[in-house]
């Protein structure tokens, strides 16, 4: 059992703080607040953690905002991208990406709108199996995401879907440099 299942808290809930830096963003950081008794302790902090962030979902702890779950969930994102992006590379992850982004509704979603209106990737070759199994992971992704959204943290399936794709919007935004472009003058 672990310390937060074992702790008697009246509330458990967490602030993820990830400040905008030159380029990009400086490390993120969770807070765990806790309240006992209906007083608010002070903020527990911990370095952000992609394992410490899965036992706090898997615990049903929410964040503090529906903004903040959207920064939460793009650093999930990010985090279960990973193996794809590794195994068939920058350029292709980003292709087949973008593909099941406009492909699976998200493109509808005002805030992914607004990011894949500066994204542009070539098109992805569907020559051998490398399009179906780079998919497959991007979807994999992507549905494991919203099940913790809805099973875990017990969001209705409509706020779930504005939190994820407000999360891939956030996710799309750091890594196609939309915002630091922006920002530069280069849009």
């Amino acid at each position: 059992m672990t310390f937060l299942e074992r702790t008697q808290a009246d509330r458990k809930e967490i602030e993820v703080v990830r400040p905008k830096d030159t380029l990009g963003y400086k490390a993120a950081k969770i807070y765990l607040h806790l309240t006992f008794d209906g007083k608010t302790q002070p903020p527990v902090e911990y370095a952000w953690d992609d394992e410490l962030n899965a036992r706090l979902v898997i615990s049903g702890i929410r964040c503090n905002s529906t903004e903040n779950e959207k920064i939460r969930f793009a650093l999930g994102l990010r985090f279960s991208f990973k193996r794809a992006e590794s195994r068939f590379g920058d350029g292709f992850f980003n292709a087949v990406l973008s593909t099941v982004v406009r492909e699976t509704g998200f493109a509808e979603h005002s805030e992914v709108k607004a990011i894949l209106k500066h994204v542009s990737t070539n098109q992805p070759s569907m020559v051998g199996g490398g399009y179906s199994d780079c998919r497959e992971m991007i979807e994999r992704a992507i549905g494991d995401q919203a099940n913790s959204l809805v099973n875990a943290l017990n969001y209705d399936q409509e706020l779930g879907e504005d939190i994820l794709a407000g999360a891939m919007a956030k996710y799309l935004d750091e890594r196609f440099s939309v915002s630091d472009r922006e920002r530069l003058g280069w849009l």
